[in-house]
């Protein structure tokens, strides 16, 4: 049984990496985006559709909540959860203005929600076998 790997922000430059060496690895994966479908797309194909695209605001708990449902409902367990979700904004530091912070602390922080969510279900369902975390890239 082919094992359930999820990588949440998987269109960004880390997470395309993340998902061709997961799916390589012969898993079953799931990719999120929030904003860049068409990139998840581009890399689904590459990877000849072994790669799930699934849309997910990691500021939003229902997206998260909705997805893994989806994905336990469908496969009764996730094995690997890779979480490579994370934003600087386009404008430099000094040049951001409330909205762009808004997005940035929202998408950065409530991605830990995502933390909350992943562990009490795999606390309960005692499954899983890795966790990871990364961060943006400077």
């Amino acid at each position: 049984m082919k094992k359930i790997a999820v990588i949440i922000g998987g269109s960004g430059a880390i997470g395309q990496e993340v998902c061709k060496k997961i799916v390589g690895l012969g898993f079953i994966t799931y990719c999120t985006y929030f904003s860049n479908g068409t990139k998840a797309e581009n890399v689904a194909k590459t990877l000849n559709g072994e790669l799930i695209c699934k849309r997910c605001d990691v500021r939003n708990h229902k997206d998260v909540e909705q997805l893994f449902e989806e994905i336990v409902t469908q496969h009764q367990r996730i094995d690997v959860l890779v979480n490579c979700a994370g934003i600087s904004g386009e404008s430099l530091f000094v040049n951001k203005t409330i909205d762009e912070w808004k997005n940035v602390i929202e998408t950065n922080l409530f991605k830990m929600l995502l933390k909350q969510i992943c562990l009490v279900y795999f606390i309960h369902a005692k499954q899983l076998y890795q966790l990871c975390w990364s961060s943006i890239r400077v």
